[in-house]
């Protein structure tokens, strides 16, 4: 296989994380305003650590064959619906977590990173 071919499929693997965030996002704000913020926010980062960790204990190529890296593209896909919920999920839950003098800083720098 030549080297090009492999960093577009290696580009491809990141992008699918990056292209599910807006969904992500929507979805996990729409559980937000049914279940509460804390709730999703907190569904958020467990689903980040779940994708992460499934891809920490992943069997190689070698293993499991074609089945590996598509289940790298689908913990990628669950990685990038995870920020995409947690990242606007922090935006209105700082403010209410913090006395109303407090909270502007911690609310202005969750969109920091």
């Amino acid at each position: 296989m030549p080297d090009w071919l492999v960093l577009i499929q290696t580009f491809g693997i990141f992008a699918a994380g990056y292209l599910v965030r807006p969904l992500g996002g929507i979805v996990l704000a729409h559980f937000g305003d049914m279940f509460g913020r804390k709730r999703v926010f907190a569904f958020s980062i467990l689903l980040m650590a779940l994708s992460t960790l499934g891809m920490a204990a992943m069997p190689t190529y070698q293993t499991i064959g074609v089945a590996a890296p598509i289940l790298l593209i689908a913990m990628r896909i669950l990685q990038g619906a995870a920020i995409g919920g947690e990242v606007p999920g922090a935006g209105p839950l700082w403010p209410s977590t913090f006395p109303s003098a407090a909270s502007a800083l911690p609310a202005a720098s969750s969109a920091q990173g």
